[in-house]
């Protein structure tokens, strides 16, 4: 049995070092790896939502957490931005992270996934 784990993590390792990354992709995404903000502005024309209050931009303040902290939650309340977030971090994600995966889930699965 352990030879057969051997053997199947020698071979997965090979293929991980057979994957490389397309120069073109790092070379026009590299430099926003930990700048999720510059990189909405950027590259998606994306501006944060402002607070009413004092006007400072909550949205980006959300991306910035997402790199210093490995989970980040948000309580707000409904149409604040919560779901563009969510897009610009998943983009960001995937387009610093070649070959990485992003998992987006809703709350409630019969209303939000399964729905009509």
């Amino acid at each position: 049995m352990t030879r057969n784990i051997d053997r199947w993590v020698r071979a997965m390792k090979a293929d991980v070092e057979a994957l490389q990354v397309p120069s073109r992709v790092e070379d026009a995404f590299g430099r926003y790896r930990d700048r999720p903000v510059t990189f909405c502005r950027d590259v998606l024309g994306a501006d944060s939502a402002t607070r009413r209050s004092d006007g400072s931009s909550y949205q980006f303040d959300v991306l910035n957490d997402v790199v210093r902290h490995p989970r980040v939650a948000v309580m707000s309340g409904h149409g604040v931005g919560k779901t563009a977030i969510d897009a610009w971090a998943a983009l960001w994600w995937l387009l610093t992270r070649p070959m990485s995966r992003v998992l987006v889930l809703a709350p409630e699965y019969s209303r939000q996934i399964r729905g009509p």
